[in-house]
C-alpha cells in the first residue's frame, strides 16, 4: 500500500504544473517518431538461447519470420510459405515458399535457405534447448547427437520453392511447433550470438529490422524487403528500472505502452489496461536429483498447501487459480482448498528454498514459507537471488525448492509433458520416470486417436503422484498505454504486434 501511495503522490508531484507543461506534451506526441515501449529486462538473445527469455521471443517475432505463424486468435497462417499441403498419412508435409520472400539485404529466400537453416537447428554444436520439439522429424535426433549427417535428416528442397519435411509418425501439433517465434529464419552463426554489436549486418526477415542499438535503447523501423504489408510505424524499446518507473513515464508521455504482471492492483490510475490470462504457470519445483528432497517430505508439502490464498489474497487479479497438472489446459479453474492438519515426519527436514528477487516471488515464497511450518514440522530456509544467480543455483543443484515460471510453446499438453522427461533442459527438477517417459515417447508417435486421450491420463496421473513439482497459478499479464495509442493487439503468445499499434493525434 505504500508503494501504491508513493507512485501515486509521485505522479501528482510530477504532474503538478500539467496546464503548463501540458502544451510541451502534446507537442513531443505530435512529433514522435518512434512509439515507445518500455521493458524492464532488454532482450538478450537473437539465437535459440532466445526460448529462455520472452523479451528476446518478442523481437525475434517481429524481426524474423518462419514457415508459418499464429493470427491473434491462434490460428495457424501462412508465413513466408504462402501454403502448404499434408499427405494423407500425416507425416509429409511440403511447404511452398512464397516467390516475393527475401531478407532484408535483398536475397532470396529458397527452400534450400530453410534446409541449411534446420541443419544449424539441429547441429550437434548449436546450444538449442528446444531441440527435442524437431525430433519428431525423421533422423534429426540421430544428427542432433552426431550419427549421421544431414542428408540422412528428412527435410529437403525438391523445387527451389518447395520444402518437404517427413516425420516419424503423425504429429498433430507439428505447425503449431513451427509457430513459434524461435523458428523464425536466420542464420545461426556469430553475428547473431553477438547481436548487440552486429545488428546491421544481420540478414532480417520479419516486418522490422533494427536499425541501431544506443545504450538501453533499441529501434525498430519497417523492413522494406518483406513480402507483407510494410508497417506504417518505428519502434523505439526503452529500459525502465521498474513497473512504477515505466508508469510514470507513461504519465508523462515519455513511454507509450508496457505490460506489467504486477500493476492490476493500482490499475484505476489508468485507463483500462489490456488484461490477458494464463500468460505464465508458476509452480514449486523440487530438486528430486539424488533424492534431495524425498517423496513423504513432497507429500506432506502438497498435503498441507493452501494455494487459495496465493491468488485470493496475495495476488488477488495478478493471477488465476489452477488445480494440479490437469487443469494446466484449462483456465479459471478453482483450486481446491486444503484443511489438512498438521502432519509430522519422523525426522524434521530442513530445505532451502530459493527464488528470484521480484515482489512477487518473495511474497509468495513468504507465504509458502509460513504455510509449510504452520502445518508441518519442516523448516524453510528462504534464499533470494538475481535471475542469473538463480539459474547459476539452479543449474547447480543448491536448492531444494525452487519458485518457477513455465511458459507453454504450443498449445498441446505435449509443452507441458515435455518438461518433465529425462534430459530436457527445462526439466529443473531432475525428474526421472521410465515409465512416464514411455507414455510421453508413445504420445509422440502415437496414431491412435482414441488411445491419445488415455496416454495423456496416465501422463497427469503420474505427474500427479510423483510430485516433481506443484502448480500453483497462471499469471495475468496487463499492457498499459497512453490514449493516443492505437491498435494494440496481442498474439497468442502475448507478444505485442508491433505493426498494428499507430499513434491517433486527433485525440492528444
Amino acid at each position: 500500500m505504500k508503494k501504491i501511495i508513493a507512485i501515486a503522490i509521485t505522479i501528482c508531484i510530477l504532474l503538478s504544473g500539467c496546464i503548463e507543461k501540458k502544451q510541451s506534451f502534446n507537442e513531443n506526441v505530435l512529433n514522435k517518431e518512434y512509439i515507445t515501449y518500455a521493458v524492464i529486462n532488454m532482450p538478450k538473445y537473437l539465437n535459440m538461447k532466445a526460448a529462455y527469455d520472452d523479451n528476446s521471443l518478442e523481437i525475434l517475432n517481429s524481426t524474423f519470420e518462419g514457415l508459418v505463424k499464429k493470427d491473434d486468435e491462434g490460428n495457424i497462417v501462412p508465413g513466408i510459405a504462402e501454403k502448404w499441403e499434408i499427405s494423407k498419412d500425416k507425416t509429409t508435409y511440403k511447404f511452398y515458399i512464397r516467390d516475393d520472400a527475401y531478407f532484408s539485404n535483398g536475397e532470396p529466400i529458397t527452400a534450400e535457405t530453410f534446409k541449411v537453416f534446420f541443419s544449424e537447428l539441429l547441429n550437434k554444436e548449436t546450444d538449442n534447448p528446444l531441440e527435442y520439439e524437431l525430433f519428431c522429424i525423421f533422423g534429426a535426433e540421430t544428427y542432433k547427437n552426431g550419427k549421421v549427417d544431414f542428408s540422412n535428416v528428412a527435410i529437403n528442397s525438391i523445387e527451389n520453392n518447395i520444402l518437404q519435411i517427413k516425420l516419424n509418425s503423425p504429429c498433430s501439433f507439428f505447425l503449431e511447433l513451427l509457430a513459434n517465434p524461435i523458428y523464425g529464419i536466420r542464420e545461426l552463426d556469430d553475428k547473431i550470438n553477438n547481436w548487440g554489436i552486429n545488428y546491421s549486418t544481420l540478414k532480417y526477415s520479419g516486418q522490422y529490422i533494427i536499425k541501431d542499438i544506443n545504450g538501453d535503447e533499441i529501434n525498430l523501423v519497417p523492413n522494406e524487403k518483406y513480402w507483407g504489408i510494410t508497417p506504417s510505424n518505428k519502434i523505439k524499446i526503452v529500459k525502465v528500472e521498474s513497473d512504477e518507473d515505466a508508469l510514470v513515464n507513461l504519465q508523462l508521455g515519455k513511454v507509450d505502452l508496457f505490460k506489467s504482471e504486477h500493476l492490476s492492483s493500482i490499475g484505476n490510475i489508468l485507463e483500462d489496461p489490456l488484461k490477458n490470462e494464463s500468460y505464465k504457470f508458476q509452480y514449486l519445483v523440487f530438486n528430486l536429483k539424488e533424492n534431495k528432497v524425498p517423496y513423504n517430505v513432497r507429500k506432506v508439502i502438497k498435503e498441507v498447501l493452501n494455494k487459495e490464498k496465493i491468488y485470493n489474497e496475495l495476488l488477488k487479479d495478478e493471477a488465476a487459480p489452477i488445480n494440479g497438472f490437469m487443469n494446466l489446459q484449462q483456465k479459471g479453474k478453482n483450486g481446491t482448498k486444503n484443511n489438512a492438519s498438521n502432519i509430522e515426519l519422523d525426522i524434521k527436514p530442513t530445505l532451502k528454498f530459493i527464488f528470484k528477487d521480484t515482489v512477487e516471488d518473495k511474497k509468495v515464497a513468504s507465504y509458502l514459507k509460513s504455510n509449510i511450518e504452520k502445518k508441518s514440522n519442516i523448516t524453510i530456509e528462504l534464499k533470494e537471488y538475481s535471475e542469473d544467480d538463480f539459474f547459476k543455483h539452479i543449474n547447480n543443484g543448491e536448492y531444494d525448492m525452487a519458485l518457477m515460471k513455465y511458459g507453454k510453446e504450443y498449445d498441446n499438453v505435449m509443452s507441458i509433458f515435455e518438461k518433465f522427461t529425462y534430459n530436457n533442459p527445462f526439466n529443473y527438477s531432475r525428474y526421472n520416470n521410465s515409465l512416464y517417459n514411455g507414455y510421453v515417447n508413445l504420445l509422440r508417435t502415437n496414431k491412435d486417436t482414441n488411445k491419445k486421450g488415455e496416454l495423456q491420463n496416465k501422463c497427469f496421473e503420474i505427474l500427479e503422484e510423483d510430485i516433481p513439482a506443484i502448480p500453483l497459478y497462471s499469471n495475468n499479464i496487463y499492457v498499459y498505454k497512453n490514449k493516443y495509442i492505437e491498435g494494440l493487439r496481442l498474439n497468442y503468445k502475448f507478444y505485442i504486434n508491433f505493426e498494428s499499434l499507430l499513434i491517433n493525434k486527433n485525440i492528444i
